[in-house]
């Protein structure tokens, strides 16, 4: 089996429709044998008898609850056969380019372990889905200035902005709204951590893989539509707290060694602040 391909959905019917039909066409080639296995995170919009009745050929993987993007997908990846593993929202909808193609560049570039393709938006613009590793200070500023001036020079260096998304690059991680590794790189950082429920798993996984001895790259001939937080805005203010809680997470675990360790209690504090904001704009915006 070449290709593994794991869609995680948790109540978005019409878009995971939407998902696995584009799948089908991406995959249309027959170039590489592939197989889609698709996660349900105990979903209640009839997704899953969606799947059951109009795609005999995805196996479909019921849980009992929501397990959040990390465990579900880590278990798709364990049920699944490819020598190359593709962890998929279930709000992308492939648009240009054919799978295989990143198949053969992976093929052709052994030392890669994690690729992205490029992601837009329902108007065509570009979605900034591969970015660098921030220092310290950049994070902190993105973290703050970001939030009411979004083309600050911090955010823009941060979020590759600047950058040519026609390119075919290396860069320092890509999105976890579509993401293809390398088996044998996936399995060697034992896959995404499970204690993070959602949010910043795909920055810190592609960390792991950099530090493993394999690159990441973003790869352009293959473009995805990706309907930003389908499943998240649902459960709006919860997701606020999981993404703060989540970039604690990868500071602690990624930034923390030495004297910065004693910057935890500063950093716990401002992302606290970060969410009240954020909290409070979600609220007035209502």
């Amino acid at each position: 089996m070449d290709l593994s391909i794991i869609v995680i959905n948790w109540n978005t019917r019409d878009l995971l429709y939407s998902c696995l039909t584009s799948i089908l066409h991406a995959t249309l080639d027959h170039r590489v044998e592939s197989e889609v296995i698709v996660i349900d995170n105990n979903s209640s919009d009839g997704s899953q008898e969606m799947v059951r009745t109009e795609f005999k050929g995805v196996r479909l993987i019921e849980s009992k609850e929501n397990m959040g993007y990390c465990r579900a997908a880590n278990l798709g990846v364990r049920q699944s056969e490819g020598r190359y593993v593709l962890t998929s929202n279930s709000d992308i909808e492939f648009k240009e380019g054919h799978l295989s193609g990143i198949v053969s560049f992976m093929d052709e570039n052994p030392d890669i372990g994690a690729v992205g393709p490029r992601l837009v938006n329902s108007d065509g613009s570009i979605q900034h889905s591969c970015r660098n590793f921030p220092s310290f200070f950049n994070a902190t500023v993105h973290a703050f200035a970001g939030i009411f001036f979004p083309n600050n020079r911090f955010s823009r260096k941060y979020k590759m902005m600047d950058f040519d998304h026609n390119k075919t690059s290396r860069v320092d991680w890509v999105s976890g709204a579509c993401m293809l590794f390398r088996r044998e790189a996936f399995e060697r950082v034992s896959g995404f951590d499970e204690r993070y429920f959602m949010y910043v798993e795909d920055m810190d996984i592609c960390y792991a893989i950099n530090v493993a001895g394999y690159s990441v790259y973003y790869y352009p001939d293959v473009t995805a539509l990706h309907i930003i937080g389908q499943s998240s805005k649902r459960a709006g203010y919860r997701m606020i707290s999981e993404f703060q809680k989540s970039i604690f997470r990868f500071y602690r675990k990624r930034y923390s060694g030495g004297f910065m360790i004693l910057s935890i209690p500063l950093i716990f504090l401002g992302l606290v602040v970060r969410g009240a904001i954020l909290l409070l704009i979600n609220i007035f915006k209502r």
